[in-house]
């Protein structure tokens, strides 16, 4: 049963994408007063572009990376599991305003734009 919530979290959040536009984000699990990094490339090693509030919305999605496939999370353990999720996290490519960049899936959930 666990899983079943497990997968829902961990896969990319570009495969809810739809054909008929693009999805917008907003930052989720960020503390209020803080913010969310934007950077050049997805790694959190990468040089920061920006910083996001931690309630900012109408992140545009040019697409994500990482994350788990469908065939390793029905044929790996649990800890299997945790270990590839650790070593592959999500990262999203993303518009914030005018500025292109990579930020952390984690904290990254699907939200219209209003």
């Amino acid at each position: 049963m666990i899983k079943n919530v497990i997968i829902f979290c961990l896969l990319p959040l570009s495969l809810f994408a739809t054909a008929d536009g693009p999805i917008f984000y907003g930052i989720e699990g960020v503390g209020k007063g803080h913010h969310l990094t934007l950077r050049e490339k997805p790694t959190s090693h990468s040089k920061p572009i920006t910083y996001m509030p931690h309630n900012t919305v109408c992140l545009e999605n040019l697409g994500c990376q990482g994350g788990i496939s469908l065939k390793d999370f029905q044929m790996l353990s649990e800890e299997e599991l945790a270990k590839k999720i650790k070593e592959n996290p999500i990262w999203c490519k993303i518009k914030y305003n005018s500025t292109i960049g990579w930020a952390f899936g984690k904290f990254l959930t699907e939200k219209p734009c209003p």
